[in-house]
């Protein structure tokens, strides 16, 4: 039985005309010659469905499951009949020689502000999806009317709250909320927060939305951006610059591979990484990953 529903966890059948999925059936493994969605014939193809991390979670949980059925005299085997062993550890990382092509778009003074600004908030502060789901303009009110309040240029600074205690994360979140830009990088830095300023001011309907990120919807609402549309914004850039689609995460990563090597691992931790997670930076096997091409990651619904 546990070698079937490995399997089936494992493989799908994806229409290579509409990219519609399809269950895998263990007995019968020849692909449906009709798709439903497009009625295309014999287009489809065995593509991965679950991760191997995810599977093993499925197994382990049947495992427990058969095992309190069997002690209790529920049933007479446990069917689950092996565990799935996890994977060796590794931190997947894109080339660095991508950096510096991004980085090069982030300082030019025709780049697309809200694409720069995420660029810039991922690898120069490794910030997370959801870091810059929740990030903030910070509010500086002034004692008198007659006095303008402070721009995000002039404030300098962003609001990163921490992610509520969680069962499921181990993730502490960063020392302080209050994420300061770099004086160094003022020169370049400060005409991006104003071309940006610029840009979500115009944007925005509701004076109560401090979110740092806008989309079309939230600008009239106080409500913050979905990961989808972060990761759009991420894609887009990446397409246009690289000619291939970057993922958020595994870009972040990248950013944390160069600051531990030029910091050490334990650096990490100022930037949101729990104790462990951090200094695995410094031991376990990297393995670098290359972004996807165009042809695949044109295919990726938002």
């Amino acid at each position: 039985m546990s070698e079937l529903y490995y399997v089936y966890l494992a493989w799908q059948w994806k229409c290579s005309i509409c990219t519609q999925a399809v269950d895998f059936d263990p007995h019968q493994r020849q692909p449906p010659e009709v798709c439903l969605g497009c009625s295309s014939l014999h287009c489809f193809t065995q593509t991965s469905r679950y991760s191997h991390n995810t599977i093993r979670q499925h197994c382990s949980k049947l495992f427990v499951f058969f095992e309190w059925a069997l002690n209790n005299k529920l049933t007479l085997i446990n069917p689950v009949k092996h565990k799935v062993p996890a994977l060796t550890p590794t931190i997947k990382h894109y080339p660095l020689e991508i950096i510096p092509h991004l980085c090069e778009y982030i300082s030019a003074p025709s780049a697309e502000p809200l694409e720069a600004l995420v660029l810039y908030l991922i690898i120069f502060h490794a910030l997370s999806v959801w870091e810059l789901q929740h990030a903030e303009i910070p509010t500086v009110l002034s004692l008198q009317k007659n006095i303008i309040p402070l721009s995000l240029p002039d404030t300098y600074y962003i609001i990163v709250p921490r992610p509520k205690p969680s069962r499921g994360s181990r993730t502490p979140g960063r020392p302080s909320t209050r994420l300061d830009f770099p004086a160094a990088a003022s020169s370049w830095l400060k005409p991006l927060l104003e071309q940006f300023e610029a840009q979500r001011q115009q944007m925005l309907k509701n004076n109560h939305n401090r979110y740092l990120i806008l989309t079309s919807q939230s600008a009239h609402r106080t409500t913050r951006a979905s990961q989808a549309f972060i990761q759009q914004i991420i894609s887009q850039a990446s397409l246009r610059l690289l000619g291939s689609h970057c993922d958020c995460n595994t870009l972040r990563k990248t950013a944390a591979v160069m600051f531990a090597d030029q910091g050490g691992a334990g650096t990490l931790r100022w930037l949101g990484w729990e104790y462990q997670q951090a200094f695995a930076y410094s031991w376990v096997q990297q393995e670098i990953v290359y972004p996807k091409p165009f042809e695949t990651a044109s295919r990726v619904e938002f």
